[in-house]
């Protein structure tokens, strides 16, 4: 601003001096005494203090700013050596500044000048020369700084405020450029991450995210630096160093110029893992209060295929006790009896799996989601529940897959529809109906919603509905955690739950979610063509320590392979330690005594390659520690029940890689 300030009033002194001389012409003036008046005035005006000095360094003429700046009048001020004006104190470095000026330092100095009433203010002096009359004469400009100097102290203030608020937050804090490199941070970031601070420096910020978690999370902050948007307010996982992974919520801000151009994101970081896991613990709890409301609809359910498979097994036993005997058509029924039956198992293979996925524990998987899937699953399990109430409504559009965890997913929209059914109550099926859509938004997210013909939401009650343990219901009847909990499932998968209602005219809830990344989406499965040609014969080893489990096997496999069935893991490694070998071992994961995992790890320290055609089979309820345990191995795993032939297809698969592998990618339910 000096500069500028010296600048513009050159300019302004050219101008003047113009404006003068051409008037003085006119009047006849000689133009001296026409720059003398134009000089004269503009001194008269200046907002500075302008100095005259001679050679021996005093004062020869001042402006009027310099007798109001000093309190003196001028006759005070002409004459007084320019080192008075000093305070005691800078006297001393009159000399030095000066000499720096005249040796070609810097044209401008600061030091301390003082008035006549003995108060004091800091000033800038620029200095400059000028012949008048033969004489060689200084010119020093003098600027009071002092609200400069108010407004340094201000911002140094505050810049240390700001710096023993970031580095002593006990949040997280960081500063970030448009780039995403760490410009700054405090030792709380370090402690989250477990990286000292030399480390975390070299590191970009976002390359900690976790794989899983980056694709939105960078987008984001691209909008943020494009102005898009001004901050961006989500939770995610970040890797520590050493392994282990931390859930963080953060809220970055951008920073930028007057013209609106970024410059950095300022973000508060808060760790919530421990958090994260109490949800999980009170989403495990609410999933299993669902399960306890849906546990006489879900026997319903299941009763209904259980007497067809049962009462049509009978049947057939009956029509073929006869043997060689039984007439054809006698035949023809045990058949149609067998189908019927194999169809009703089926259903209840379906139903079982939605309840072991909905009750899944631990760690959140963020994966594709197949979001009709998880419809038509919650659907199955609620159908008993809705029955007495509503009349369903079906209207399931083809959408895009969805990043998150199928069982929190699957849940959400559990909760939404036994809800609906909850607000109806029952008895008055006829006249009542809970509709389910899903479609693809403008936008291109996936929407899912429920809505019923219910009394509705009172407004009193309708701010309230998301809070945790809130709940209008009877005793028995809900937790109040279940719409919270959908709440914070939607929202960490980046969408949102919405509720529009009105008084005795029922209740439509939305979820809105963003589509997977279409890298993360599945690939449309190809035609399987012809079913494959029959393989090479096989020896098969079953190991299961239910004996009709082991029988059936050997049934499903036995035309093509030769099969022996052991019923435990001790007996099927001395069998094992005899040839011939086996080349696919078929093996219960969970037995008593020695588990499957068990003889894995016995396999491997004498036979790597035999471990590595085992293939485990589980009735699901996997505990965490098996869940590691197959993702260490790799080894594929079978549920039970399974379908004949997949069980015929993994052997043959098998053979033919020569270690253990399913024919077509299962995923492994909790």
């Amino acid at each position: 601003m000096t500069w500028l300030a010296i600048l513009l009033g050159a300019l302004a002194a050219a101008a003047s001096l113009l404006w003068w001389r051409e008037r003085a012409l006119r009047r006849g003036e000689s133009r001296a005494a026409a720059q003398q008046r134009a000089l004269a005035v503009l001194a008269a005006h200046a907002d500075d203090v302008l100095l005259l000095i001679d050679g021996q360094d005093r004062i020869v003429e001042v402006n009027e700013r310099a007798v109001a700046t000093y309190g003196r009048p001028r006759r005070e001020l002409v004459g007084r050596p320019v080192r008075d004006l000093r305070t005691a104190e800078m006297a001393g470095r009159f000399e030095a500044d000066w000499d720096s000026v005249r040796e070609g330092g810097a044209p401008a100095f600061e030091t301390v000048h003082r008035r006549a009433d003995g108060s004091t203010f800091p000033v800038e002096v620029s200095l400059g020369h000028a012949d008048l009359d033969g004489a060689r004469m200084r010119i020093a400009v003098v600027r009071d700084v002092t609200e400069r100097r108010r407004a340094e102290a201000a911002r140094r203030e505050s810049e240390a405020r700001f710096k023993a608020a970031f580095h002593g937050a006990g949040v997280g804090m960081v500063l970030v450029d448009a780039r995403g490199t760490l410009v700054d941070f405090n030792a709380a970031i370090c402690r989250m991450l477990g990286y000292p601070h030399e480390e975390l420096a070299a590191l970009p910020f976002q390359s900690l995210l976790h794989p899983d978690d980056r694709s939105g999370s960078l987008e984001a902050f691209a909008a943020l630096v494009r102005g898009e948007r001004d901050h961006n307010e989500m939770e995610r996982r970040y890797l520590r160093k050493g392994g282990g992974v931390v859930h963080l919520r953060y809220t970055v801000s951008a920073l930028r110029d007057e013209a609106g151009r970024f410059q950095h994101a300022i973000g508060i970081i808060e760790d919530v893992s421990e958090r994260q896991e109490l949800q999980a613990r009170l989403a495990v709890s609410d999933r299993m209060a669902s399960l306890g409301t849906l546990a006489a609809g879900v026997a319903h359910e299941l009763n209904n295929p259980l007497s067809y498979v049962v009462g049509n097994l009978a049947f057939a036993r009956e029509a073929l006790a006869a043997g060689a005997a039984t007439p054809p058509e006698a035949l023809t029924q045990a058949r149609q009896a067998l189908d019927e039956a194999n169809e009703g198992a089926a259903r209840v293979r379906q139903i079982v799996g939605d309840l072991r996925a909905l009750s899944r524990t631990g760690e959140d998987r963020r994966e594709p989601v197949d979001v009709g899937a998880a419809v038509r699953s919650a659907l199955t399990l609620a159908a008993g529940v809705l029955r007495p109430c509503a009349t369903l409504a079906v209207d399931l559009q083809p959408v895009s897959t969805v990043l998150g965890d199928p069982a929190r997913l699957g849940q959400v929209i559990l909760n939404l529809l036994v809800n609906a059914g909850q607000a109806i109550g029952e008895g008055h099926a006829e006249t009542n109906t809970i509709q389910v859509s899903t479609a693809i938004e403008p936008d291109g997210r996936v929407r899912i919603s429920v809505a019923d013909t219910g009394p509705g939401i009172p407004d009193d009650v309708l701010p309230r509905i998301f809070t945790p343990f809130f709940t209008t219901k009877s005793s028995g009847q809900g937790t109040g955690l279940g719409l919270a909990i959908c709440q914070q499932t939607v929202l960490a998968m980046g969408g949102e739950l919405s509720v529009r209602t009105r008084t005795g005219q029922g209740a439509t809830f939305t979820v809105l979610l963003p589509p997977a990344p279409v890298a993360l989406r599945p690939a449309a499965a190809p035609d399987p063509g012809p079913g494959p040609a029959a393989g090479p014969r096989g020896r098969v080893l079953v190991v299961d320590d239910e004996p009709y489990v082991g029988k059936t096997m050997r049934r499903i496999l036995g035309g093509a392979h030769d099969v022996e069935v052991l019923e435990s893991a001790r007996a099927a490694l001395e069998r094992l330690a005899q040839p011939p070998a086996p080349d696919v071992i078929l093996c219960d994961l969970m037995m008593p005594g020695m588990t499957g995992m068990d003889l894995h790890a016995a396999l491997l320290g004498t036979d790597p390659a035999m471990a590595g055609r085992m293939v485990f089979v589980t009735g699901g309820a996997l505990h965490e520690s098996s869940r590691a345990f197959i993702a260490s191995v790799g080894n594929p795993v079978l549920e039970k029940p399974f379908p004949t032939d997949l069980l015929r297809g993994v052997v043959a698969e098998t053979l033919r890689r020569g270690v253990a592998a399913l024919p077509h990618p299962t995923p492994v339910a909790g």
